[in-house]
């Protein structure tokens, strides 16, 4: 998982641009620190020639172009080749597009979230779709759905976070499916892990009093968080003699799209594989209106 990505001025050795994509951001005083220790022998690559080196639990993979130093922080056992093409790819988008951004360092909000979003797209070609709402709603039955597995019988509470890169044709591109931790008592994570999410599908067990938590929690937290994300409605347990329709759950909620599922019937999974397609497909077509715009 690439964790973090770093440009570097070379001459100045100060970061001009970081990003990161985990809870934990890799510290920028250590990625100076190894830039500074490496910056004679970094200088003496090609430009746009990657190496990838371990140090400690990370792996740091770097090259250099245009007068900065291009670091990504990635788990120690990521690919090397893979690392090395998307920092590649970073750097050519950045050169193509945005050499002149840099030079404006520092960024204000507005100029680095461009460029965040850019990066985004980048490094983190898997789209992650995530299943989100309070617990026992059915997230963890739906994440066992999807991918053909038993139906579990007992609920057992997600502690964090589960997540698999899903097979099959869901989409032409890898998906990353996470199933949240429900409980309230993960609230302050919940922001953290909504970052670089594309797909929300927002998962209610169908009575009034859930959903009505879920728009006061969950909408307010999203619109904040990921108000660019493509969110589904799920209004799971229709099964239950207490269980709103579908229509009522839209109406409830404020979603454009929600979608009636029973996800303890193994019939239903192809129903909610075409959900994720279909929000994947919507995800990379606004993603293409956004590019003709630029």
């Amino acid at each position: 998982m690439i964790r973090d990505i770093f440009i570097i001025d070379k001459l100045k050795q100060e970061c001009t641009y970081h990003n990161s994509y985990s809870r934990t951001p890799i510290n920028e005083s250590l990625v100076l620190g190894f830039v500074g220790g490496m910056a004679s022998l970094i200088t003496t690559m090609q430009e746009k020639a990657t190496k990838s080196v371990p140090a400690g639990n990370h792996k740091f993979t770097y090259a250099h172009s245009m007068g900065y130093i291009f670091v990504i922080v990635s788990d120690v056992d990521d690919e090397d080749e893979k690392l090395q093409e998307k920092l590649v790819d970073a750097i050519e988008m950045v050169e193509e597009k945005y050499s002149n951004l840099l030079k404006q360092a520092p960024l204000d909000k507005k100029k680095k979230k461009v460029l965040d979003d850019a990066m985004e797209k980048i490094l983190l070609s898997e789209i992650k779709v995530a299943l989100v709402g309070f617990g026992g709603v059915g997230k963890t039955t739906i994440y066992q759905l999807v991918q053909g597995y038993d139906i579990p019988l007992d609920y057992l509470p997600t502690m964090f976070v589960s997540y698999k890169k899903l097979n099959g044709k869901i989409a032409e591109t890898d998906v990353l499916l996470w199933d949240f931790a429900g409980q309230e008592r993960f609230t302050p994570l919940w922001p953290m892990l909504l970052r670089g999410t594309n797909v929300i599908l927002l998962v209610v067990d169908s009575t009034v009093e859930n959903c009505l938590q879920t728009k006061r929690v969950f909408m307010k937290m999203i619109k904040k968080n990921r108000p660019n994300a493509v969110v589904f409605g799920i209004a799971n347990k229709q099964d239950l003699p207490k269980a709103m329709s579908a229509k009522l759950v839209k109406k409830v909620i404020g979603l454009d799209e929600v979608h009636p599922l029973c996800a303890i019937d193994p019939s239903e999974r192809r129903k909610i594989q075409n959900i994720i397609a279909h929000g994947i497909e919507e995800y990379l077509k606004r993603q293409e209106e956004k590019d003709d715009v630029i």
